[in-house]
């Protein structure tokens, strides 16, 4: 006897609003379980703040620490978020020396192939993203003494990032080109190959700090298919800017379904099974 054995490659998102599974790191400001904090003059400081799957963003130091925003007139949809200052330029190269506000990655990510960000530039943006040593540069926005919504969001970023796609409020741009709004806001990038991430709100290991607020991030190292961009941007729209439409889904898209031949003994064992062969498979098709 034999035995077809069909099983997707990866799992693809059918709703018009949903997370794309498989996050690697992924930060909510409005789940307040995630955060650990440490009260220093009168103030609740972040000192952690836990993806679900365990891993941390922290900072150790008191006076680098962000907190979480205590007005409501600087809540978006009615949910605090984490804000880390002023911006603030540094001439030092570690992280541990006095700056502004960051956090570190408690595992570097060096597969990052989509990144979705909610965030408010009101103090100038900031690094989008960043890294605790001066060898990584993927996401380096060029710098300036003073916070300044007149420099682009990815001023100076690598190759993996520049040749892929950025898109700021759910618009396809140049990464090169597109400004801060000023206020919050939905960036998603989709670099054309592996970069690193190891900060938050820092980059060139502790050169340029703070500057942004941040609602909600969440990571891949694996690429999304075009309907999982779209899906988890909805996802964020919804639940951050509700009063903003939604985009439909690209049409059905062919996804890798691996085809496993074997033969199949009375009792049902398989026996003899074949090497797997990837073949694409048109969604909806009959």
């Amino acid at each position: 006897g034999g035995k077809v054995k069909v099983t997707e490659s990866a799992p693809e998102v059918t709703a018009n609003c949903q997370l794309a599974p498989g996050a690697a790191f992924h930060l909510d400001a409005a789940n307040l379980d995630s955060f650990v904090f440490e009260e220093s003059g009168g103030t609740n400081f972040i000192r952690s703040w836990y993806s679900p799957n365990g891993i941390p963003a922290r900072q150790m130091t008191v006076e680098r620490r962000p907190w979480l925003t205590p007005d409501e007139a600087d809540y978006l949809n009615g949910k605090p978020v984490v804000d880390f200052g002023v911006y603030k330029m540094n001439s030092g190269s570690v992280i541990s020396r006095p700056g502004g506000r960051c956090m570190s990655l408690g595992v570097p990510l060096d597969s990052v192939r989509s990144v979705f960000i909610v965030r408010g530039s009101q103090n100038g943006g900031g690094a989008l993203l960043g890294e605790t040593v001066d060898s990584f540069s993927d996401w380096t926005r060029q710098g300036d003494s003073v916070a300044t919504l007149e420099r682009a969001i990815i001023g100076s970023p690598s190759a993996e990032v520049s040749s892929g796609e950025f898109y700021l409020d759910g618009v396809l741009t140049n990464c090169n080109k597109a400004l801060p709004t000023g206020g919050y806001e939905i960036i998603d990038v989709h670099p054309s190959a592996s970069t690193h991430v190891s900060a938050l709100a820092v980059y060139h290991g502790a050169y340029m700090y703070g500057g942004q607020r941040i609602a909600e991030l969440v990571i891949y190292q694996r690429p999304l298919s075009e309907r999982e961009k779209v899906a988890t941007r909805n996802y964020l729209v919804k639940k951050w800017f509700p009063e903003r439409e939604l985009q439909a889904l690209p049409e059905d898209e062919e996804s890798d379904l691996t085809l496993q031949l074997a033969s199949v003994a009375a009792d049902g064992s398989v026996i003899d099974a074949e090497t797997p062969v990837s073949v694409p498979f048109a969604e909806g098709a009959g």
